[in-house]
């Protein structure tokens, strides 16, 4: 009986997982066929900023699969060695944690925004002159 219940568990686990994937890559290409050329944001081309995006995240994932390791672990008493689904799961693990890392700099960089804009002093010492 039990037996079952994990087949099913499986089953629903490999249709979410495919279901995600695809709707993944369904919003990918609506969202850079939807990108309209004349888009601007901070001089800088919406279609850019998605490719960017794109290709940031590909390379992080990339990455973090070459640099996972492979070391066997062992799991409920039993080793674990398939080389591939840990560095998937390593993987999966450093990519969320440098996207979690590159968002938290982007909001300190965006929040020292508001400082430098309060202090026009400190941007005219910049320009080399007192005003």
């Amino acid at each position: 009986m039990e037996v079952f219940f994990v087949d099913i568990i499986l089953i629903i686990m490999y249709v979410m997982v495919a279901a995600a994937i695809a709707l993944t890559l369904w919003s990918l290409v609506r969202s850079l066929r939807m990108q309209s050329s004349d888009g601007i944001i901070n001089n800088i081309k919406t279609s850019k900023i998605a490719w960017a995006v794109v290709i940031f995240t590909l390379a992080v994932l990339l990455i973090t699969f070459a640099l996972g390791s492979t070391a066997p672990m062992k799991i409920n008493g039993r080793l674990y060695d398939d080389s591939l689904w840990l560095r998937l799961s390593d993987m999966f693990v450093n990519t969320s944690l440098l996207m979690l890392l590159a968002a938290a700099a982007a909001y300190v960089f965006g929040m020292t925004r508001y400082i430098r804009r309060k202090n026009p002093s400190a941007d005219a010492d910049k320009k080399g002159g007192q005003e």
